[in-house]
Parts: structure tokens; C-alpha cells; sequence
């Protein structure tokens, strides 16, 4: 690939690392803006007013995907990717100054309705690197993601109210106690949107006579067809159990210990989850790219799926450390590791093997399908575990329907996408556009 290449898909990846960004980096402060504002006074039961503020971003990216998937093939790729990252260095520093709750689940609203940058970033990777690339840069392209994932937690819990924390005595930052990281939110998603505004070429017509021979389809049949449908069934499970873990693990960091929590810091919470996942960035990339080579995309994706139950059955158990300083550390940045390792694999896998489903000019369609239901699942699955974390949490319930009860209910999802997951066919594995060009030799040669 060359220079001029890769500087474009290091920007789409800097856009990816911000866009990861904004979604984490609220769930380490989460709960204590939620007691700042007054909307809760009992550190266990924030759940309920954190699983509306996580709701309203999801919920504007589940709106408008669909309009910018139909956009980014009619109208082009580069445009939706600039207006997405115009929003998340516009409005990331908007949600710094919040004062009040309702202004706070506003703005996140009005960013996540104008961030279509999973649509547009997943195509134009699809584009600009050659095929037998594809696996090895969606792998990098979930890397970037996780590392937002992880950073979003870092930066959310040692930047927040530097003042009290005595990071900054004065200044702005000091007056507006969620403005710091936020601004540097900001100015990541500002870097990707100069790359991408000067050195971003458009793809969607790089290949004219190949667009000519591609069919369109609405996104109704796009997203009826057989093989689509399966895989995004697996996608909206896993949407699912990627935010319900985040939305629970800092949950339960933050609850009581008599609760079954660990009663965590904002700042403890973001280094701990910070150390775990930062350790596992250095091997999961070579150790993805190995078990690749040996198990092939589509095995790999089945056999991560199934990892999945048995990981989600044992978290919880950790919460029996929770009165030991070092152990309940240990117990979390295991919980976080094994977790991130096992959905980097099955959601790199899910990107390549939705995206070969269809050919070129339907795949900005394809993206904003999966926006809009991976969104929607994003958006509803806060609400429905910081609720039902709240609920058991705080209740007299045994074992397993007290504060395990979330993580059950994860693994319950995982077995679904597990059983989804063997179901697809291994002509999934090669590119539809390169499938039909094969058929069409092959008719060729038989006449």
C-alpha cells in the first residue's frame, strides 16, 4: 500500500481511536455526575440516571444511521466522514460545560446524531487496502477502537474535576469539572478531521466500470437477506453485551461493598480497567493475526462466541475479593482482559465477514444498517443493565439474582450469538464482489 494510502487510513484510524472515544469516556464519571447534579444520592442505585445519559447518544446515532448510510453511497464517502468528526470536536467540548442533567443527555443526544463514523470508517477501509488486507487492517481498525474503549476509561476517570483531585487549582477546568477530558476528546476528533479533510480521497467512484456491473438494493433487502440477517443478529448481541459490560464493570466498581461491589474511586476505576486493557493491546493484535492463519476468520469469530458464556459465568465471583485492596484489583483487570480479548475477536471478525456480504456500492447501506441496529442495541442495552444492576444490587436476592444477576444475563446473550455464529456459511469468508466474478469465469469457460 502506498505512503499516500497510508496516511489516509491512519487518519480514519485516529477518527475510530476519537469516535471510541466519546462513547467510554462518560461511564468512569458517570455515576458521580449523575449524584453532582442531584438526580441520585446512594452510590448503588446511580444506574438507573446513567442508563438514560448512555441511552441519549445511541439513540441519535440509532436515528440518523440509516439517512448517512443511504448518504455515503449516494453522496460520498469523505463528506460523512468530515461531518462526523466535525461533531465529535464540536460537541465533545459542549458536553465539558455541562451544568445540569437534561443539558448533559442533550448534547450526548445531538452528538451521537451527527457521529456516523462506524458507517463511513469501515467502508473506506474495505476501499483503500487490497483485499488480502482486509482481515489484518479490521483487526488494527477494532485495535484503534478498543484502545478509544480503554482510553475513554483512563481519561474519564483521572481527568475529571481536576480541581478536587488537585490536577489544576484554577482556570476553566476548574470551573467546569467534566471539561478537561472532554476537550481532549475534542482535539483528538480536531487531528483526524484535518488528515481527513486535506488528505482523504474519496473511494466511492474509484471504480467505475466495477460500480457499473454491482446491482443497488434498498436497504429492506440488504438487510433481509439470509446471510446479512445472521450476521446481524450476532452484531446486535454483541453491541449488547460490549456496552452492557462496560455500562456493568464500572457499576459494580462504584457500588458498595455490602452490595457486592468494591466501592472504587472515578480514578480508580479508569486505572484499573486502564492497566488491564493496556496490557493486553501489546498481544492481541499478533495473537489475533496467528489464530487467524490457523482457524481461518470464520472459525475463530465461531469459537470466541462460544468463550464468551463461560467468561461471563465466572466474572462475577470475583466480587469475593472485594475486601482485599490487591485482589480486588487483580479481579478487575482479569474480568476486563479476558472480556476485551474475546469481543476484539469476534467483533474484528463481524466487520470483515458483514462487509464481504455485499459488493462496493451497497457497503455504506450495509454500515448504516448496522449502525442503526448495533446503535440501538448500544442505546437500550445501558438503560436495561444500569436498571436491572440497580434493581438486584441494592435487593435482599440471593446468589445468583443479586448483583451477578447483569452478568448472567450477558451470558445468556452470548450463548444466542454463539448458536447464531455456526450458522453462517463459509462463502462468507471471500468478498461478494470477487464470489460473483468467479461465478461469472466460471459460466464463461462452461459456454
Amino acid at each position: 500500500m502506498e505512503r499516500g494510502r497510508k496516511i489516509q487510513v491512519l487518519g480514519i484510524f485516529v477518527g475510530t481511536f476519537a469516535n471510541s472515544l466519546v462513547f467510554t469516556i462518560i461511564f468512569p464519571f458517570a455515576s458521580k455526575l449523575v449524584m453532582d447534579f442531584g438526580m441520585s444520592n446512594n452510590r448503588t442505585t446511580t444506574g438507573y440516571w446513567v442508563g438514560i445519559i448512555t441511552f441519549s447518544l445511541m439513540l441519535g446515532r440509532t436515528i440518523a444511521s440509516p439517512v448517512f448510510g443511504v448518504l455515503c453511497d449516494s453522496w460520498g464517502r469523505r463528506p460523512v466522514q468530515i461531518i462526523g468528526l466535525s461533531s465529535i470536536t464540536v460537541f465533545s467540548l459542549m458536553f465539558g460545560f455541562s451544568t445540569n442533567y437534561w443539558y448533559a443527555v442533550t448534547v450526548r443526544f445531538v452528538l451521537g446524531f451527527f457521529t456516523p463514523l462506524s458507517i463511513v470508517n469501515k467502508t473506506l477501509l474495505m476501499e483503500l487496502v487490497p483485499e488480502d488486507q482486509n482481515s489484518s487492517v479490521m483487526a488494527w481498525f477494532s485495535m484503534f477502537w478498543q484502545f478509544g474503549n480503554i482510553m475513554g476509561n483512563v481519561l474519564g476517570g483521572i481527568l475529571v474535576d481536576p480541581k478536587s483531585s488537585g490536577l489544576i487549582e484554577s482556570g476553566v477546568f476548574a470551573d467546569y469539572p467534566y471539561l478537561l477530558p472532554n476537550f481532549v476528546a475534542s482535539m483528538i476528533g480536531l487531528v483526524a478531521l484535518l488528515i481527513s479533510f486535506f488528505l482523504l480521497e474519496e473511494t466511492l467512484h474509484t471504480n467505475e466500470d466495477q460500480n457499473k456491473k454491482e446491482s443497488e438494493s434498498s436497504l429492506w433487502s440488504i438487510a433481509t437477506d439470509g446471510t446479512v440477517s445472521m450476521i446481524l443478529g450476532i452484531y446486535i448481541l454483541v453491541s449488547v453485551n460490549s456496552t452492557g459490560f462496560q455500562e456493568v464493570i464500572s457499576l459494580w466498581s462504584w457500588a458498595k461493598k455490602e452490595n457486592g461491589g468494591f466501592e472504587f474511586s472515578t480514578e480508580r476505576i479508569g486505572t484499573v480497567l486502564g492497566i488491564g486493557s493496556f496490557l493486553l493491546l501489546f498481544v492481541q493484535k499478533k495473537f489475533h493475526s496467528y489464530l487467524v492463519s490457523k482457524l481461518g476468520m470464520l472459525k475463530l469469530t465461531n469459537f470466541s462466541s462460544g468463550l464468551m458464556i463461560p467468561i461471563f459465568v465466572v466474572i462475577p465471583l470475583g466480587s469475593f475479593f472485594r475486601y482485599s485492596e490487591t485482589l480486588s484489583w487483580v479481579a478487575m483487570m482479569i474480568s476486563t482482559v479476558g472480556f476485551l480479548l474475546v469481543n476484539f475477536f469476534v467483533m474484528t471478525g463481524i466487520i470483515v465477514l458483514s462487509n464481504n456480504a455485499v459488493v462496493r456500492k451497497e457497503r455504506g447501506r450495509l454500515n448504516g444498517i448496522f449502525m442503526t441496529a448495533g446503535s440501538l442495541a448500544r442505546a437500550v442495552s445501558p438503560l436495561v443493565f444500569g436498571n436491572v444492576f440497580a434493581l438486584t444490587a441494592e435487593s435482599d436476592w440471593v446468589y445468583p439474582f443479586n448483583f451477578a444477576f447483569s452478568f448472567y444475563l450477558m451470558a445468556f446473550f452470548a450463548l444466542c450469538l454463539w448458536r447464531l455464529s455456526l450458522l453462517l456459511p463459509f462463502s462468507i469468508t471471500h468478498k461478494k464482489e470477487t464470489l460473483l466474478e468467479h461465478s461469472s469465469e466460471l459460466t464463461s469457460y462452461k459456454v
